[in-house]
């Protein structure tokens, strides 16, 4: 979904109209609160042991390293900084470094959040959420708000951040399996 469409999904189940400057806030204050949900990975590149190198600025956290060979042997002997923007290896070798990011904002509403589908859904409840607050005139209307933004929307990120990896992890096992 675009910008744009998570805007439509979301207002019938609101009962003031959101323009688009406000949609784009809301939905991008959304993209912020998911955290660290894009898988990225620096392409093979020859490293040096015992010489920390930059990671991108996006990087989180490093998921996971592989040697560049056949197999994409999984490297464990690396370290990353406490800072978390360099990492370190002990053997010279040419690695695959993965990591997490947080998923860039929507410059406009016509752009598709950088995200997998499956959390369209869940910026469709925090847009909700995060208008029904700006708007709420009474106590109860706050309440419901927040209840979207800090209960309802986690969960739903939650929720399918563990479907995402479940269905990694059964095709990583499944390919295994198919190869032997």
């Amino acid at each position: 979904m675009t910008g744009t469409q998570i805007k439509t999904q979301a207002a019938p189940l609101m009962r003031w109209t959101i323009d688009d400057a406000d949609a784009l806030t809301g939905i991008n204050d959304g993209i912020l609160k998911m955290g660290d949900i894009i898988d990225a990975e620096v392409p093979a590149t020859s490293y040096k042991a015992n010489v920390w190198y930059s990671l991108p600025s996006s990087c989180i956290i490093v998921t996971e390293v592989n040697k560049n060979d056949n197999s994409n042997t999984i490297y464990t002997g690396w370290k990353q900084s406490a800072n978390g923007q360099q990492i370190i290896f002990n053997d010279d070798n040419t690695y695959i470094i993965h990591y997490t990011r947080n998923p860039n904002a929507l410059q406009v509403l016509t752009e598709t959040p950088e995200m997998h589908v499956a959390y369209h859904d869940s910026l469709v409840t925090y847009l909700i959420g995060w208008y029904k607050y700006k708007k709420a005139i009474d106590n109860e209307d706050k309440a419901e708000a927040l209840m979207m933004m800090k209960t309802d929307f986690p969960a739903m990120v939650a929720r399918v951040r563990r479907k995402l990896r479940r269905r990694a992890v059964q095709m990583v096992v499944s390919r295994d399996y198919r190869s032997g």
